[in-house]
């Protein structure tokens, strides 16, 4: 050929982690926030390790910010944002 060597691998994707910033939490509800900009699902789960499950309720988007309130069951929750493939 002309004198190149071609090193092909294979790629795994990569699933990009963030957390919302939580703004205000009260006795009954949360609320969350991130930027718009990124296009981030909102997942919860009732531990660390999950399992994982999408936040059905829409965010509201104001000056580039999607936010979201949430109802507070008693149980503890855990909230994370991936990247929406």
């Amino acid at each position: 050929q002309n004198g190149r060597t071609s090193m092909l691998a294979p790629v795994k994707p990569v699933r990009l982690e963030a957390k919302p910033v939580v703004t205000s939490t009260s006795a009954t509800d949360i609320t969350l926030q991130w930027p718009v900009a990124v296009p981030f699902i909102l997942e919860r789960a009732s531990t660390p390790s999950g399992p994982w499950v999408p936040v059905l309720t829409v965010p509201m988007v104001f000056d580039d910010t999607a936010i979201v309130t949430l109802p507070l069951d008693g149980d503890a929750q855990y909230f994370r944002l991936i990247l929406e493939e």
